[in-house]
């Protein structure tokens, strides 16, 4: 597997677009070191060598699937349940005005 050639010009582009290095009228120790850009631009290409070999991949009859393993459901079934006495519902609270919780004023 050949992986794509990224220049070290390419990837001190994207870090330009990506706010990683300041722009070009900044000073050259702003910048990226070369032999970083080097190293970024080849672990780049591996990648993009490995996405390009992902494409190959076969999925002709592969179901679609938003995990990798099967997931139970996250919710809980809808239960109509006993309804929450007012009392008990109340009494953790800080402050209370009549049957209800007292908050502070949000909005001036």
């Amino acid at each position: 597997m050949s992986s794509p050639k990224i220049t070290a010009e390419e990837v001190r582009q994207v870090a330009r677009l990506a706010y990683l290095e300041l722009p070009r009228t900044e000073p050259e120790e702003r910048l990226i070191p070369a032999v970083e850009l080097t190293d970024l631009s080849e672990r780049i290409g591996a990648i993009l060598g490995y996405v390009e070999e992902l494409s190959r991949v076969e999925l002709d009859g592969v179901p679609e699937t938003s995990h990798g393993v099967p997931l139970p459901p996250l919710l809980r079934a809808d239960e109509a349940k006993t309804e929450l006495d007012r009392e008990d519902a109340l009494a953790g609270a800080p402050q209370r005005v009549g049957d209800s919780f007292a908050v502070p004023k949000v909005i001036e």
